[in-house]
């Protein structure tokens, strides 16, 4: 994200004062890589730039663009009604605008909202609605996220044959593309299956490889902790806990 954070702010300078449009999206773009290189200073004065702009000019595509800011700057619990609004309206732009690849993206992105407020029936219909969307363009990014969502409303249904299995084909249209987050939704997901399953020492080896080859990651360091105190290893989860 560093590269992008440099190459948007040069082509800002570049760009001044004209093209409102094109500025607008390019303030845009540089909140979104600022967030994720973890450089957040000024972020919300952009946005709130951004944003403005973008409500007066007469361009739905830059206001859509803009309205994904909502959906990177503020993950916490209470900016959720904001970030479902934001989501709506960007599905109702894509709608106008006939854009299916911008819809597929609204309409994951407000999957992801369904989720965390725990709107089972209106995850349901969205992801219905995104199935019927992408089936005809079959964009093999959309293909890879959708079989996730699939993967995780299986697994949420106690459906845990069919979640794998659609777990197994996220991975697969992932790798085709080389998404780098595939391997680490799979994992994730087949963490959750074999917990349910009662199998989760089979990913004890696994999960502690992958901590020594990434020691500088604490990503997996919360699920080796939760494994080792499933399995009644007391000292080894302390140890993690400790180290995290």
């Amino acid at each position: 994200a560093a590269p992008a954070v440099a190459l948007l702010e040069e082509a800002l300078h570049g760009l001044g004062d004209a093209e409102p449009v094109l500025r607008v999206r390019l303030l845009g773009g540089l909140v979104r890589a600022r967030i994720a290189s973890g450089v957040a200073a000024g972020v919300e004065v952009m946005a709130q730039e951004a944003f403005a702009a973008a409500r007066r000019l007469d361009d739905p595509l830059a206001l859509y663009d803009t309205l994904r800011i909502y959906l990177f700057a503020d993950r916490q619990p209470s900016g959720s009604a904001a970030r479902l609004r934001a989501a709506s309206e960007m599905v109702s732009l894509a709608e106008a605008m006939h854009n299916r690849e911008r819809l597929a993206e609204a309409l994951g992105s407000r999957l992801h909202e369904h989720l965390e407020c725990g709107d089972i029936a209106a995850f349901d219909a969205d992801l219905a609605y995104r199935t019927r969307v992408i089936e005809p363009a079959a964009q093999s990014f959309f293909l890879h996220t959708n079989a996730l969502f699939h993967a995780a409303r299986s697994i949420l249904a106690g459906e845990l044959a069919a979640g794998e299995r659609l777990a197994q084909q996220a991975l697969q249209a992932g790798q085709r593309i080389s998404t780098e987050n595939a391997a680490s939704a799979f994992g994730m997901q087949m963490f959750t299956i074999r917990r349910e399953q009662g199998r989760l020492a089979l990913l004890a080896p696994l999960v502690q490889h992958f901590v020594r080859q990434n020691p500088a990651s604490a990503t997996w360091l919360p699920g080796l902790a939760l494994i080792y105190t499933d399995l009644g290893w007391q000292q080894e989860a302390r140890a993690v806990l400790e180290q995290l």
